[in-house]
């Protein structure tokens, strides 16, 4: 099913309602013109490159707004426990004309919305309909990055639709370093009037308030702890890359940008292969300084030690990770990379620039080692001192992979979901 599958919902505007497949029930997120807003990516974007197969994103069913028959709530004690339950007796019409009448069971919150007699908005598909998880028909919320700010708070406060702001940090660095005075004061006022701000990392917080910003929430990045595990090298990909088993081998992901500063990772490369012979760089992931890396590597005659592998399917990530000795990070600049918290997921080293993204994931020493940033002289002896100590890396990988489960994707979902409710709540209670 197609992600942007979904139903187009009342109120006159093309918007659609997604829901998450997953453990824990969130309410129905709305995206603007079917745009996917959720993640990076992250994502995805945050959740835009970071959908997973047991947590994506898809369309639920049909909505429809029924009628609140009757509610029932049910008191029962089981050994010594109080146990309280509430149900709904509700009817709607389908699409072609047919009464259904239906009972679900609900939660305290959507309880104390819904009224005998008063509308419920109904979702139902081809298996038992049941009420909308956020209870009422005024229950939908918009989610956009901060590039939508310039239009969501208004287009949302027009309808009468809560609204919350993610952080995801490349729109926050442009407001910084590249916005005239007045589109920033402009984009600040936006955010003012949104709901509900949330940052994907604790250290985006202290930019946001040197811009004037309001305060966030922070919902950190996520990493799906059931496809991000530890696992040996694959033998055939290993073959297929020409890589033997005694190699020592040092992975990096990404888009290959500026950024990166990817010329540290070459220009450090010189000294570690002469020092390390056996090391070897995987490369995966594309961008505008592929070109410049390669060339580099060719100049200073180690390419044979370099293995560019260009973009691959994010649910193949994990297996290059796992290839991986040690993974560099040399970034100059990241909002919360996944990549750190995928590195750790599965247990391998993380050797990340002192930024405070890496800063914030990493224990210097106990969940990673940090390098000082551009100091390529650093990074090299850091990559030296993993290859010279096996046990090191296997000690900080245990560690970092006990680490990063609070960065489970159920706690990322069940946080949103608190989030959302919240907002949801107190829109309502303004009205």
């Amino acid at each position: 099913m197609s992600l942007f599958d979904g139903q187009p919902q009342r109120r006159g505007i093309r918007l659609w309602s997604y829901k998450w497949q997953s453990g824990s029930k969130a309410p129905p997120l709305i995206f603007i013109g079917g745009v996917l807003l959720f993640v990076s990516s992250i994502f995805l974007a945050l959740m835009g490159t970071y959908v997973y197969r047991a947590h994506r994103l898809a369309s639920e069913g049909t909505f429809s707004t029924g009628t609140v028959v009757k509610k029932v709530m049910h008191q029962a004690s089981d050994s010594g426990t109080s146990n309280t339950s509430y149900e709904v007796d509700y009817s709607f019409t389908t699409a072609d004309g047919r009464t259904v009448e239906g009972n679900d069971t609900i939660d305290p919150d959507a309880w104390d919305q819904l009224k005998e007699g008063g509308p419920v908005q109904i979702e139902y598909a081809a298996s038992k309909p049941r009420i909308n998880e956020v209870g009422a028909t005024s229950g939908p919320i918009i989610i956009g990055r901060e590039t939508f700010a310039w239009h969501l708070p208004d287009l949302a406060k027009s309808k009468n639709i809560p609204s919350m702001l993610l952080v995801q940090g490349a729109g926050l660095f442009g407001m910084a370093h590249s916005f005239s005075s007045v589109d920033r004061d402009r984009l600040a006022e936006q955010f003012g009037k949104v709901d509900l701000i949330v940052a994907v990392a604790r250290h985006l917080e202290g930019p946001m308030q040197e811009l004037g910003l309001p305060r966030a929430t922070t919902i950190a990045n996520p990493v799906d702890l059931s496809r991000f595990f530890p696992a040996p090298k694959d033998a055939g990909l290993m073959m297929r890359l020409g890589l033997h088993a005694d190699r020592f081998i040092i992975a990096h992901i990404s888009n290959l940008k500026g950024l990166k500063r990817t010329s540290d990772i070459v220009a450090s490369a010189r000294e570690v292969v002469r020092r390390e012979p056996r090391a070897t760089y995987l490369v995966v992931g594309d961008g505008h300084c592929r070109e410049r890396m390669e060339a580099e590597c060719r100049r200073l005659e180690i390419l044979d030690h370099f293995r560019f592998v260009g973009w691959v399917d994010h649910e193949k990530v994990a297996d290059y990770i796992n290839l991986a000795d040690a993974v560099v990070m040399p970034s100059e600049s990241e909002a919360m990379a996944l990549v750190y918290l995928e590195t750790q997921a599965c247990g391998r080293l993380l050797i990340a620039s002192d930024i405070p993204a890496a800063r914030e994931a990493v224990s210097d020493g106990e969940t990673g080692l940090l390098f000082r940033m551009g100091d390529t002289a650093d990074l090299t002896s850091k990559i030296l001192l993993a290859a010279d100590d096996p046990a090191l890396r296997d000690r900080i990988g245990c560690t970092a992979r006990a680490r990063v489960k609070e960065h489970d994707l159920e706690h990322f979902v069940a946080a949103y979901e608190r989030a959302a409710r919240a907002v949801v709540r107190k829109s309502r209670a303004l009205v």
